[in-house]
């Protein structure tokens, strides 16, 4: 069927702070308030409308008290986000705003209440689309055995993509 189940994607994708000055020019590099850990991904694409929905599961470190946690995000819909404070699962916070901002290709998660100093996990609802670009998380096609064109679902997350596929840290 073209419909796809859920992939999990599970790893380390650790915050590269020590990026050389010229390396950033011209990217919009995100507060070091709050950093990843760990992405946990759930993605379903629909080969036929092209089109996916994500949740992320982002185990963060919260290195400063803070109301809002700001990521890259480029062509995503955000549906809900919710943090949960501490390694127990001490107290779950709803998000009150979530804040687009297109020119920096970003998202704003905005609370009610501070997020406290620690480990937490951001959770994030959203959906994207499968572009035809070669960037992100995009469609292309292939020919099967028996010559049938089909459509597959790739990723390309190098240098600044990953945005298209899940709100991250992408710098």
């Amino acid at each position: 069927s073209a419909q796809s189940r859920p992939h999990q994607i599970h790893g380390a994708w650790p915050p590269h702070r020590a990026m050389a000055e010229d390396k950033a020019k011209g990217r919009v590099l995100l507060p070091d308030l709050v950093l990843p850990l760990r992405y946990d991904l759930k993605l379903t694409p629909d080969l036929e409308k092209f089109v996916f929905d994500g949740k992320a599961d982002i185990e963060v470190e919260v290195h400063e008290a803070t109301i809002e946690v700001t990521l890259h995000a480029k062509e995503l819909q955000f549906m809900t986000a919710s943090f949960v404070s501490g390694e127990d699962g001490a107290k779950t916070m709803e998000v009150a705003a979530i804040n687009m901002n297109f020119k920096e290709k970003t998202v704003t998660f905005v609370f009610e209440e501070m997020l406290p100093v620690g480990k937490g996990t951001l959770s994030i609802e959203y959906a994207g689309i499968l572009n035809n670009q070669m960037a992100g998380f995009y469609r292309s096609n292939y020919k099967d055995i028996h010559g049938n064109t089909k459509v597959m679902a790739s990723t390309q997350f190098e240098s600044i993509d990953a945005r298209r596929c899940f709100p991250c840290w992408d710098e």
